[in-house]
């Protein structure tokens, strides 16, 4: 299963492109999915989300369920959201997911690109 990393608006759209750069993905190989709230309106839409929260879900749902081996950030502008998301996409599926934010530490921070890269994130 691809790995999936989910990033809040700390994260700007140059820091995605970097991190892309820096883990030799090919733009092909490298999905954005967004909330509604993106504050970052430089962010290319990849994928465009449904206006409720339980219809998002569903389709982040749908989308990890054709994952492949491609490698995927989904990307909104609050923690909170963020967190939510995170803990219902561990309680309903069985892969493993990383979360980066901004008031993670330096040494976190590494640590969750470095888990990401290689396909080490704990579940």
């Amino acid at each position: 299963m691809s790995p999936i990393m989910l990033l809040t608006t700390i994260c700007t759209a140059s820091n995605i492109e970097n991190i892309r750069q820096n883990l030799d993905i090919l733009p092909n190989n490298f999905t954005i999915i967004h909330g509604s709230s993106l504050a970052w309106q430089e962010i290319e839409i990849k994928i465009e989300a449904k206006s409720s929260r339980k219809n998002l879900y569903s389709r982040i749902q749908n989308i990890i369920a054709d994952l492949t081996t491609r490698k995927y950030i989904i990307y909104y502008s609050g923690l909170n959201f963020c967190q939510e998301l995170f803990d219902y996409l561990h309680k309903n599926f069985s892969l493993s997911f990383g979360l980066y934010y901004g008031e993670l530490n330096g040494k976190e921070h590494k640590l969750a690109i470095k888990n990401w890269q290689t396909d080490s994130i704990q579940s």
